[in-house]
This record gives C-alpha cells, structure tokens and sequence, in this order.
C-alpha cells in the first residue's frame, strides 16, 4: 500500500515540480509559487520520501530558486507572494545540499552552494531590521542562522565560518538581557580569534570602495587587478573582551569575570577601557592598594585623563585618611581639567572638613581658655578661607549645584561675609 501511494503522489509529484521550472524559466514567480507549493504539499503527504532522487533534487533546489525569485523582485505584487520567501529559499537549497550528500548523483548542490552567502547577507540585513525594530530575541536568533548556515557540516569544503554573525547575536543577546548566553558566544569567537576586522578597497573600474568579508578575498581581487589601496579597519577584539566580561558581570559569575579580565589585561595591557574595568573591580571588592596601582598603570596610559587623578584623591581622602594625598591628587585634576568641578567641590571640603574638626576641640576647652579659643576661632577661619576659593569655583562651573550652595553657606557665615551669606542664602529657598 505505502509503495502505490509512494508511485501515485509521484505521478502527481513530478508534472508539478516540471511546470513549477518551466514558470520559473519565463519568470512566472507566482505560477512557479503555486506548483511548487502543490508538489511539496504531495511531498509532505510521504514525508518526501521517493525513489525517483532526481525529481527530489529537482524540486528542493527549484523551492530555493522560486523563493529566492520572489525575494529579489523589484514588483510589489511578488513581493507579497510570501513574507518568509528568504526563509523558504534558505529551506530548499539547504535540503538539496543535504539530501544529495547521499543520493547517487550531485545533480544542484554546487549552485546550491554558490546561492548561500547572498543569502547569509539577507538574514544579516532581517537580523538588522529585528534589532532596528526592538525585536532583540528575533535579531539574535537571525544572526545566528546566518553563522549557521555557512558553517554547516554538509557544505564541505564550502564551509565558512563568520563569526562576525555570531558577534551580533551575542550583542542582541546582550540587549535581550541573556547575559549568559551572549557570553557563551563572545567566548567563542574570542577563542577563535575573532578581531571584527573588515577590509575595504577601491574598485579599479568605478572608482567606488566596497567591504570585502576576508583578507584572502580582497588580496585574490587585488592580485587580479580588480582592485587598489586595501584598508583594513581597527579590531574590535578589546571591545569583545569588555563585552564578556560585562555579560559575566551582570550574571555575577566572579570566577569567568576574573579570567576574563586577567586575560583580556594580558593580551591588551594598555586599553583603557579594560583598565577602567580593573580598577572598577577593585573598588567594589575593596582591594584600594591594587585599584591604586592601576590606576598608576592607567594614568601611564593616559596622563591627561583627570578622572583617574580624581579617583586616587577619594581613595586616599576616604579610605587611606590621608588629606595632603588628597588634595594633590584633586589639584592634578584641576591641572588637566580646570573645570572640573567635583575635584574642585572635594578640595574645598577637605578644608571645609579640617575646619569643622576644630570645631571639636573648640567645645572641649574650658571656660578659662580664653587665648587657645582665639587661637583655634582664628585657625578654623583661616581653614574655611582656605576652602572658599574652590566651593567659589565650583559654583561658577555649576551654579545650581545644592552641596556647594550650602558648602558656601556656612562658609560665608564662619567667615562673617553677610553679603555673600545673604545671596547664597536666597538662592537655596
């Protein structure tokens, strides 16, 4: 019974696949479209199983090209025909190159092959278009079609491996918040040297650049003649590595986080923004006097960053109690950055504070301590002069800022400046 409706779906089979390729040979999409849906759907019905391989062959190969037809039109009305056209054409030429690795005759795989990479670019650009729209989830899985349809074990010596693909479905997954899942595929690429280095070069004809996926292929066309001055861009493969670690990060995984970074470090020791991360690290675990010594390795990197002067000075102001460090570390980065007004609000609350201290001792002396009171009245106001220069500056750079608003405040009240006191008294109700 199984092999007379094998031969009946067959002869049903056969005519069907035949007019599908005669309408698509006159560029009748939507004929091609119907006959070939016909035929699959008789397919289905023995779950594709029939003798005859060469009408098989026929009719997955044939389901690529009508789809891959409909895709490329330029009019509207076959356009519609199928919104999963790409797909469809990606599921024929696929199933032809797999089903002849063991049939007796290869009669459509090697064109089959050759149809892949416009194909691999077409989910990259859907896999865009997902990611544009919002649709993180579908844009990851899209790029990673598009990795696994060149990597695939039934091309042979086709096979391709993109991994620029799996390097944008690991940043859609970062976007997804599947952090470890991104991190499973930046890992990856990172372990296959990925570097994100594209090439571009001149077409000798048009005069026109144009992106060239791999180096040997912009050589072979350089070494042809096609075209001149190859420029490679900068590698991403830093960027890479702050992407994993971030992902392990989020997930809190501290043992691949602290190989990450040690590896990262070790292959690019002087990138800033690894080293941004190092020392972010030990802040948060507390570890001041490693996070002090990168942040020297970070300044011999990039001396004009007064970011990383600022970070010291709170270091050692907060942690290692020692002001005079402090303050020099705040005026390095007033050095660089003059503007800079939390290094300027923080010189000034190191006087400020020295200041208030005073205060203390001021209240533990008796009654009868009448010249150490002057004394100390006098010290304390020449402290919160000292101060008065900063928070002014600070205020300049940030006129609305309420810390340094009431900074001033008791400044100019200490220092018996009404005036002033009045002004920045106003501004603060």
């Amino acid at each position: 019974m199984a092999a007379f409706l094998s031969t009946a779906i067959f002869a049903q089979v056969k005519p069907k696949v035949t007019s599908a390729v005669l309408a698509y040979n006159k560029s009748d999409f939507a004929q091609a479209k119907k006959k070939i849906d016909e035929a699959e759907e008789g397919l289905k019905a023995v779950n594709y199983a029939m003798e005859d391989e060469k009408t098989l062959s026929k009719f997955y190969y044939y389901k690529g090209q009508v789809y891959l037809g409909i895709l490329y039109s330029t009019v509207p009305e076959l356009q519609g025909l199928d919104a999963n056209a790409l797909e469809k054409s990606i599921d024929g030429y696929t199933k032809v190159i797999a089903f002849e690795k063991t049939a007796k005759k290869k009669r459509y795989t090697d064109m089959a092959v050759a149809k892949l990479p416009n194909l691999t670019q077409k989910l990259a650009a859907k896999g865009s278009a997902q990611a544009e729209a919002g649709d993180y989830e579908g844009a990851k899985n899209t790029f990673i079609e598009a990795y696994d349809l060149l990597n695939n074990a039934d091309l042979g010596a086709a096979i391709k491996i993109d991994t620029s693909m799996l390097f944008n479905a690991a940043l859609m997954a970062m976007r997804a918040k599947d952090f470890e899942g991104a991190a499973a595929m930046f890992q990856n690429i990172l372990e296959m040297g990925y570097t994100g280095i594209v090439y571009t070069a001149e077409d000798v004809t048009t005069g026109s650049r144009y992106q060239f996926a791999t180096k040997a292929d912009v050589m072979k066309r350089q070494e042809l003649g096609m075209v001149k001055d190859i420029q490679p861009s900068e590698s991403v493969r830093n960027d890479t590595y702050i992407s994993l670690i971030t992902c392990y990060k989020q997930v809190e995984d501290t043992e691949n986080f602290k190989k990450a970074l040690a590896a990262a470090r070790a292959e690019f020791p002087n990138d800033v923004g690894l080293i941004n991360l190092e020392i972010q690290e030990y802040l948060d675990s507390k570890q001041y006097d490693k996070a002090l010594s990168i942040l020297d390795e970070a300044i011999a990197t990039s001396p004009d960053n007064a970011l990383y002067y600022y970070v010291k000075g709170d270091i050692y102001l907060n942690q290692k109690k020692d002001q005079e460090q402090a303050l020099a570390m705040y005026s390095k980065a007033i050095e660089i950055k003059p503007d800079y007004t939390d290094a300027l609000y923080m010189s000034g609350f190191v006087y400020f504070n020295r200041a208030k201290d005073i205060s203390e001792k001021i209240n533990d002396l008796p009654g009868n301590k009448v010249k150490e009171y002057e004394a100390l009245k006098k010290d304390q106001k020449e402290l919160f002069k000292q101060s008065l220069p900063y928070f002014e500056k600070a205020l300049e750079v940030s006129p609305d800022d309420v810390d340094t608003l009431k900074a001033l405040r008791e400044v100019y009240y200490k220092i018996g400046d009404t005036e002033n006191f009045n002004i920045v008294n106003e501004k603060l109700k």
